[in-house]
């Protein structure tokens, strides 16, 4: 297997023009948590257990410009940020920023103490949270092979404990906090209701169209976040609300309530 992929990557990466991919140290506040690069030795072994054999061809491409993330530390990670900066051939710069994130119900950890996990670039055919996510972008292989320099860094962790560790340029504190505002109001009202109908016309009453979110990023800030994860949350709920009784959602509510209750995010 090891011997496959080396293979496949000598293929894929460009012999000329090949950009500089430089991993930055981490920072001083994110003592315990580290990046294993492509150059690492046991880099292909820790890949070959988070993608399947028949997926590595699609996968081998991006590898050059991935990285895997170590949890040496002994808190539990619910959400973690690592950025992609790249600079293209004309000297453009673009930003590609993975977040996975499973707060703040804190019930399965994205990256538990001395687990790792793998972050490629971009995924190709694949959105769940074994291998990577979503990216913010996406710019294609032939993008990323003619770029001039791609720097990979962790921007930002959140432990367990609610500390949010690292330099956070892409400023994930307000976007924890308001996530958590959201959870803790949403709980809240949602328990005080004792008749789906008027439940149903909170949960409307808080909704944003897609123009009224996309107006609200723009504005940026805590209030702006948290009306829109509240929007977020309050269509997930009304969903739930059309499956089943109101009963068994207040009482979800009310666990949430007791998960998050006393949770804050804090530097």
């Amino acid at each position: 297997m090891k011997k496959g992929l080396l293979c496949l990557l000598a293929c894929m990466c460009p012999l000329l023009g090949q950009p500089v991919v430089t991993v930055e140290p981490v920072a001083p506040s994110l003592s315990g948590i580290t990046l294993i690069k492509p150059v690492d030795s046991n880099f292909q072994s820790l890949v070959a257990t988070f993608v399947p054999a028949s997926e590595m061809p699609a996968f081998a491409p991006f590898l050059p410009y991935s990285v895997i993330v170590r949890n040496s530390t002994p808190r539990n990670i619910l959400g973690m940020s690592v950025v992609f900066r790249v600079v293209n051939q004309q000297g453009q710069p673009f930003t590609m920023a993975i977040s996975p994130a499973n707060f703040p119900t804190m019930r399965r950890p994205v990256l538990a103490p001395g687990k790792t996990f793998f972050v490629p670039v971009e995924s190709p055919g694949r959105t769940d949270s074994s291998v990577g996510l979503t990216a913010s972008a996406s710019l294609g292989i032939e993008q990323y092979n003619s770029s001039r320099s791609i720097d990979i860094s962790v921007d930002s962790v959140l432990f367990d404990d609610g500390t949010l560790a690292g330099p956070d340029t892409l400023n994930m504190f307000d976007h924890y906090s308001a996530r958590l505002l959201a959870f803790k109001t949403i709980a809240q009202n949602i328990i005080s209701y004792k008749d789906p109908l008027p439940l149903k016309g909170y949960l409307d009453g808080i909704t944003l169209t897609r123009d009224q979110a996309r107006e609200l990023r723009k504005t940026g800030g805590l209030q702006a976040e948290t009306k829109i994860e509240m929007s977020v949350l309050a269509i997930r709920v009304a969903q739930q609300l059309d499956r089943k009784s109101i009963d068994p959602l207040i009482r979800n509510e009310m666990a949430v309530l007791e998960d998050v209750g006393k949770m804050s995010v804090h530097k």
